[in-house]
């Protein structure tokens, strides 16, 4: 319904194809599991509205609303990671990827300020948080960083590349291996062709990939987090 918000906002006809695209990735990366009440779900809504809010078309607002919204995005991101520490990559890419996106009616002062403001304000929650359960109040503090090491005690044995492998495989029986391989590469090197500033919000979702793919690749959900940005491109 984010992406419906933004083709509203925006009258692009893309962002109505990310709504049928997003539903498409979710129910393939969670199956049955998108209806369970997983935490991934919760942790990509909040990441997914704290981006939207960066693609908004800020000329349609007054400076002050803009700088509230890109506030607010800010908690969003840092409510993304308190609900699953995966959100923790995309909290700590959000003040870098608003200083890239947020537009030309913010001089350069403003987006340091805003990037500035924003990193405070995840460090604040986050650290407050975070450090509350650290000091042993609880053993279990939102889960494990993505799904718990403990559940594929076997996965950890393998060496990095056999996990790279094992992913894909993972991603080749949900996606197809047409899809995999061909379709969603070309679609994502075609959206950063014909807009070359989404090449950042690649590049975050390059790093996070990799992450998955070399210690986390052991379940698909743990990827749900990259389907806001992969549509967005």
């Amino acid at each position: 319904l984010l992406f419906i918000e933004l083709f509203i906002q925006t009258k692009s006809r893309y962002f109505l194809l990310g709504f049928i695209l997003s539903g498409y990735l979710l129910f393939a990366l969670l199956d049955w599991r998108v209806f369970s009440g997983f935490a991934d779900l919760t942790a990509t809504f909040f990441a997914a509205f704290s981006l939207m809010i960066l693609f908004l078309p800020f000329e349609k607002y007054l400076k002050k609303e803009g700088i509230k919204l890109i506030l607010l995005g800010a908690v969003f991101a840092a409510c993304s990671a308190l609900t699953k520490r995966s959100g923790l990559l995309y909290a700590i890419a959000y003040p870098i990827l608003l200083l890239w996106y947020i537009p030309e009616k913010f001089n350069t002062k403003d987006k340091m300020r805003l990037s500035l403001y924003s990193a405070v304000i995840i460090l604040v929650i986050v650290g407050l948080s975070y450090g509350y359960f650290a000091v042993g109040v609880t053993q279990e503090p939102y889960g494990d960083f993505f799904s718990g090491p403990d559940q594929n005690i076997a996965y950890f044995l393998l060496s990095h590349y056999q996990r790279l492998i094992y992913g894909l495989m993972l991603l080749r029986q949900s996606l197809g291996f047409v899809n995999l391989y061909i379709l969603f590469p070309l679609i994502l090197l075609l959206g950063v062709l014909q807009k070359p500033k989404l090449i950042l919000l690649f590049l975050w979702m390059s790093c996070y990939f990799f992450v998955w793919s070399f210690f986390f690749s052991y379940d698909l959900r743990n990827l749900v987090m990259l389907v806001p940005a992969c549509v967005i491109i």
